[in-house]
C-alpha cells in the first residue's frame, strides 16, 4: 500500500518544485489550467524594463531532469530517534543527529524549517 507521499512521489516531474514555488509568489501568471504564462511574464518584466532575460548562463548535464525530479519529491520514510547516540557524549547537546540518506533527511528537514 502506497503512503500519500508515495503517490505524490510517482507523479512528480522536474520542475514541479519550483512552479508550485512560483505559484504560491507568482500567481498572477498562471492560467486557470495551472500552466505558467511565459508571454504575460516577459511582457511585465519589459514593462518594468527588466533585462534579466537578455544575458545569462546556464548549467547543464547529465541527470538534471532526474535530480529536479527528485528535488520535488516527498520524504517517504520516517525519522526515528537515535537513543544511543542520543546518550552519548552529546547528550546535553541541542544538537540534532540524523543517520541515513542525506537527501531523504533533508526532505524532512525542509518541511520544518
Amino acid at each position: 500500500m502506497q503512503t500519500d507521499n508515495e503517490k505524490y512521489n510517482d507523479t512528480v516531474q522536474p520542475n514541479t518544485a519550483f512552479l508550485n514555488e512560483l505559484k504560491a509568489k507568482l500567481p498572477e501568471f498562471f492560467t486557470k489550467n495551472g500552466l505558467f504564462d511565459l508571454d504575460k511574464f516577459k511582457k511585465e518584466l519589459k514593462n518594468k524594463n527588466v533585462n534579466e532575460l537578455s544575458e545569462g548562463y546556464q548549467l547543464d548535464f547529465i541527470g538534471k531532469d532526474y535530480a529536479r525530479r527528485q528535488a520535488g519529491e516527498m520524504p517517504h520514510t520516517v525519522i526515528v530517534p537515535d537513543e544511543k547516540q542520543n546518550q552519548g557524549e552529546g547528550k546535553n547537546s541541542k544538537n540534532l543527529f540524523f543517520t541515513g540518506d542525506n537527501l531523504e533527511v533533508l526532505r524532512h528537514l525542509q518541511n520544518n524549517y
